[in-house]
């Protein structure tokens, strides 16, 4: 017989793999985001069932009518199904780990179902006595026996915990078993009128959690291939290795260094799914807080983030820009892929080089290199100096392009200029960054660039660099400028909303909370039926008198000639622009806007209004000692004397003894109050020359709190209250300064908060306490809101804002 046509294929000999010991466990940082994200539903559902009772109740009573149509024969038969299905599943999952051989994941799961289920036991026992009324009345209903349910399900927790720890994955078939089952265990105690949703939902959570808290705890297997398994895999690709050592790792990627069969050096990257999740918090805070074309949303699926590395390099090669070559890319597991790239010897970063190296031959070559690729639509968004680099001819290459984009748009394009800029600017400084840009920018382009110079729009390691230099983006600026005189200098807005902007958001939640729990406890209406008419108008004269007296604090120290009825009408325009700004903070800067809108310089506005703030301070501390001056005279029984009052002065001025100890707390002072002083002193000595200014500005302020002091004192005593009216003053002014410290709208919440506990404090009840603030608070801040919101739109029309 002849030779056979066919050859059979020599498989590869294995890959020399240096790499250090894997672990066999791992604590996976996607299980840590999602003990997190159960965690915190957990409490929302005991927030919501604390808050809202109203929202299961409808579900209870359609559940409660469809049962009345049911035999009772058939309600028994699905309750005894319900309980035999749920006794049945802890052996099944078990029985399908110990087939696995996977002891330590019983034992983990066991003691996790055990702790899981004594939580839940001793919540339903000893919770009652410690839980709300409300919450309690939203976990518990009447069942069909009589009874009240339980509030919370051992079984089913201890159940949940159990299936949560493996998580079940890999097994489509047992996982839909397992969570069917649960489900529809919860369907019919629900329809058998044995349990809550709450209680049901709660239960169900709680389990999660505790069981993501174990697994997180003692660790999964480690689902990361090894290297002989990355070697292997890139064999079937055609791309043999004879040798692979690890090199490090980083939250997206575990590299290696390879070297093929033939010769040729490798820089190899894997990509795990469970590694994908380890920068997520930062990158939902920064999609959040900067617009899309800024940050990408993150990726989970390992086939997408290969294809996001692969495309921006093979477009790069065929615009020949000088990036390192794609040799190739392989599924290792159904979790993992790995990217052979091309190891171009002899390459030193720029994050590495003598900046003295760095000739004005390389600035003009990286520049070639960028606009090269930015003719071909390719941003790269990662152009710091880890990410450039020069070999030994002297030519630069651009590494880390795998985190680029294809079709980017103008503006990521210009972001990429920008950052190029601040990164040779950091190395060679503004001059000589500039220079080089122009070497293949124009001008124009260059001057396009300018509004992005922006800390928010630079990569991670760019931030940290400018951080430390802090005086680069200036320089940056002044050289564009020269460059480029008429260059836009109005920064591009790339933010969505500041970090300030997302405190505000969650204080606004915490604020909605503590207002909604003091609105349980009274009725809306009884607040105007049982308000006497008499003192409830009081109060709102007090309130108007009170936009009075803020006219004339702004008039003693205005720079120029103001309008009276105008300056009135600002102040009503104050109100509603707190509504979306701290109350302070609102305040300042729209009577700094109306005093430049009425001829003033910006300087010089800003530092009246801040004098007239000292002013107002002033007051404030004035009414402060004569208040408690007067309440330790009248020795009231709830409020503390003035001895103890003096003792917390006392410790206060300690306190702030010892921070002022300390070189940070110092800086930080000078770094807020000097410029403050700076720029109101020369305005407050200015005003001294005329007494009658510096004495208006006092009178109007102390008319100003003392006019809100009587809008609470006239509340109070709507409702029958009996509080003397230093007692009352001494409640206000510590609900202001709670107000005025709150990052919430106006203050929403945390003064309502602080002056309902103030006055219990003073001795009123509970109900007349709340009463009292919310009354207090609608003739002084949410009734003016429309008026202030005409005001505005008024004074909008007229150009004095």
């Amino acid at each position: 017989m002849g030779a056979s046509s066919t050859r059979a294929v020599v498989p590869a000999p294995p890959a020399h793999v240096v790499e250090p010991e894997q672990p066999r466990r791992i604590h996976r940082p996607n299980d840590a985001l999602r003990l997190g994200g159960w965690a915190a539903f957990s409490a929302l559902l005991l927030l919501v069932g604390d808050v809202a009772l109203g929202t299961t109740s409808g579900l209870e009573e359609d559940l409660a009518t469809a049962i009345t149509t049911l035999p009772d024969l058939i309600l028994t038969v699905l309750a005894l199904a319900s309980n035999l299905l749920l006794f049945l599943l802890p052996p099944l999952i078990l029985a399908d780990l110990a087939i696995r051989r996977r002891w330590r994941t019983i034992s983990v799961a066991t003691a996790a179902s055990v702790t899981a289920w004594l939580i839940a036991y001793a919540f339903s026992v000893l919770g009652p006595e410690f839980i709300s009324p409300t919450l309690l009345d939203a976990l518990t209903t009447s069942s069909s026996r009589g009874s009240r349910t339980p509030i919370a399900f051992p079984l089913l927790t201890a159940v949940v915990a159990l299936a949560s720890v493996d998580g079940l994955r890999g097994r489509p078939r047992l996982a839909v078993g397992v969570w069917g089952s649960l489900i529809g265990f919860t369907i019919l105690l629900l329809f058998d009128q044995s349990a809550t949703p709450l209680a049901l939902a709660l239960s169900a959570s709680g389990g999660r959690t505790v069981g993501l808290a174990f697994r997180y705890g003692f660790g999964t297997v480690n689902p990361r291939p090894n290297g002989a398994e990355i070697a292997q895999a890139l064999a079937t690709v055609a791309v043999p290795l004879a040798y692979l050592k690890w090199e490090g790792e980083s939250d997206d990627e575990r590299r290696y260094l390879g070297a093929a069969l033939d010769g040729r050096a490798l820089d190899v990257r894997v990509i795990d799914r469970d590694r994908r999740s380890a920068g997520l918090i930062y990158q939902i805070y920064r999609r959040m807080r900067v617009q899309g074309v800024v940050e990408r949303p993150p990726t989970w699926s390992v086939r997408r983030a290969v294809d996001q590395a692969a495309l921006p390099v093979l477009a790069a090669r065929r615009q020949d820009v000088r990036t390192p070559d794609l040799i190739a890319a392989a599924s290792v597991t159904s979790d993992s892929a790995v990217l052979a790239f091309e190891e171009v010897p002899g390459l030193r970063t720029f994050a590495s080089i003598d900046p003295a190296e760095l000739t004005d031959a390389a600035l003009a070559d990286l520049w070639e290199q960028v606009r090269a690729l930015h003719r071909a639509g390719i941003a790269h968004e990662e152009l710091h100096a880890g990410n450039i680099a020069i070999d030994a001819e002297s030519r630069v290459w651009l590494l880390g392009l795998e985190y680029g984009e294809i079709a980017a748009d103008q503006l990521t394009l210009r972001i990429d200029d920008g950052e190029l800029l601040v990164t040779t600017a950091l190395i060679v400084g503004a001059d000589r960054a500039v220079w080089g840009a122009l070497q293949e920018l124009t001008a124009q382009r260059l001057g396009e660039a300018l509004p992005l110079l922006q800390t928010i729009a630079l990569s991670r390691t760019n931030r940290k660099a400018v951080k430390g230099n802090r005086q680069v983006l200036d320089d940056l600026r002044g050289a564009v400028v020269s460059a480029f005189p008429s260059a836009p200098t109005e920064p591009v807005r790339l933010e969505r909303m500041r970090p300030r902007t997302l405190f505000a958001f969650f204080a606004s939640g915490i604020a909605v909370y503590i207002l909604l729990g003091q609105l349980a406890s009274v009725n809306l209406v009884s607040i105007v039926t049982e308000a006497d008419p008499g003192w409830a108008a009081a109060a709102m004269a007090m309130s108007i008198l009170t936009y009075v007296a803020a006219s004339i604090v702004i008039a003693s120290l205005a720079p120029v000639a103001l309008r009276w009825i105008r300056t009135f009408l600002i102040q009503w325009a104050a109100t509603f622009v707190s509504l979306i700004a701290p109350a302070a903070v609102g305040n300042i800067g729209t009577n700094s806007r109306y005093l430049q809108q009425a001829g003033a310089t910006p300087a010089v506005a800003i530092a009246s209004v801040g004098a007239t703030q000292l002013f107002v301070f002033s007051s404030y501390l004035i009414l402060v000692i004569v208040f408690g001056v007067m309440t330790g005279k009248q020795q009231g029984p709830d409020l503390l004397p003035d001895k103890t009052v003096l003792l917390v002065v006392a410790g206060t001025i300690a306190v702030a003894t010892v921070l002022l100890a300390f070189g940070v707390t110092r800086r930080a002072i000078s770094s807020h109050v000097t410029p403050l002083l700076m720029t109101t002193w020369p305005r407050l000595l200015e005003s001294a020359r005329q007494p009658r200014r510096i004495a208006m500005g006092i009178g109007g302020a102390l008319m100003l709190n003392l006019s809100y002091a009587a809008a609470l004192y006239a509340a109070v005593s709507a409702y029958g209250g009996e509080l003397a009216f230093a007692t009352v003053g001494v409640v206000y002014l510590a609900a202001g300064a709670v107000g005025s410290a709150a990052p919430t709208p106006g203050g929403i919440g945390a003064v309502e908060a602080a002056l309902a506990a103030g006055l219990s404090a003073a001795g009123l009840d509970g109900s007349t306490a709340v009463q009292s603030a919310l009354l207090f608070r609608g003739v002084t801040f949410w009734i003016p809101m429309l008026p202030g919101w005409f005001s505005f739109r008024y004074l909008q029309r007229q150009g004095a804002l």
